[in-house]
């Protein structure tokens, strides 16, 4: 039985593809924007509507799942959506992340191979993993990643409104250590690995952290010299390892380019993630 025409569903459909059709023929306009902006806004609604940001507490809308593969897909799912939302903050740099922090109590992915065979998996603590050097799966990897890239995200926001200058720059020098310690346990496994391009993205990811850091320290304006106070020797101290650390990390991303650039001539760009674009970008700007 079909749905009445002016069902929700009905009308969600039509306003979709006259959207599509709009933005097909190069319609721009505040209309236009508002309409894509209310569209996004409601379908982002629907990934919190059914409780998958957390699936102790929150109302789930979903059925329970029955078995190890239907509660996997939903983190996975979930993971995916926090990825995505980190990595576009990359290019629109303070303005508040859509989707939330995610507890350090929270499992990882369990192990690729293990999902994509239907079979059973551990699921190692997110936190635990990173401190521990816990070997984990590439998408796992991505994930952890994407855990410190989204910290780096709230700390590049923070900055603007700097009350504990201390504190933040030792925040600062937490994440950067954190994301170097993860950076090199996943370089270091991709030298052992059989399919060492499906860590490329967790490499990506960790090194477009490491460059908003990076250039969030090197670069202090007045206003934020002025913010600083009493603790200019602190601020120096920090500027002074952002751009030394810059360097170096720039060469690392340089030599990352040529691992990409090898793997595209041998096998094509096909398994190239885009999550390797925004570290390319800022080092060759930088």
């Amino acid at each position: 039985m079909e749905a009445p025409a002016d069902a929700p569903e009905a009308l969600y459909g039509t306003l979709k593809l006259s959207l599509s059709a709009s933005e097909l023929h190069g319609r721009i306009s505040v209309s236009l924007l508002a309409a894509n902006v209310l569209i996004a806004l409601y379908e982002f609604g629907q990934v919190y509507a059914t409780g998958l940001h957390d699936r102790k507490m929150a109302i789930q809308l979903a059925p329970k799942p029955d078995t190890w593969a239907e509660s996997e897909e939903q983190r996975r799912l979930w993971r995916a959506v926090l990825m995505l939302d980190r990595y576009v903050h990359l290019g629109f740099r303070f303005r508040p992340l859509a989707a939330g922090s995610i507890a350090a109590n929270e499992l990882l992915p369990g192990t690729d191979a293990d999902w994509d065979q239907g079979g059973l998996s551990v699921n190692p603590l997110l936190v635990m993993s990173i401190e521990a050097a816990t070997r984990v799966s590439p998408f796992a990897c991505a994930c952890q990643a994407a855990h410190l890239l989204g910290k780096a995200c709230q700390h590049a926001n923070d900055h603007a409104t700097i009350v504990e200058i201390e504190f933040h720059f030792q925040e600062a020098q937490r994440l950067i250590h954190a994301l170097r310690a993860l950076v090199t346990m996943i370089s270091n496994e991709a030298l052992v690995v059989e399919k060492p391009h499906t860590l490329f993205a967790a490499r990506g990811l960790c090194y477009s952290a490491l460059l908003l850091l990076y250039d969030l320290h090197s670069c202090v304006e007045v206003d934020h010299v002025e913010a600083v106070e009493s603790n200019t020797g602190l601020r120096l101290q920090v500027q002074h390892f952002a751009i030394d650390a810059f360097k170096v990390l720039i060469a690392d991303v340089v030599g990352f380019a040529k691992e990409l650039r090898e793997h595209v001539t041998s096998s094509g760009a096909e398994s190239i993630p885009p999550f390797v674009v925004q570290s390319l970008y800022s080092s060759a700007a930088t």
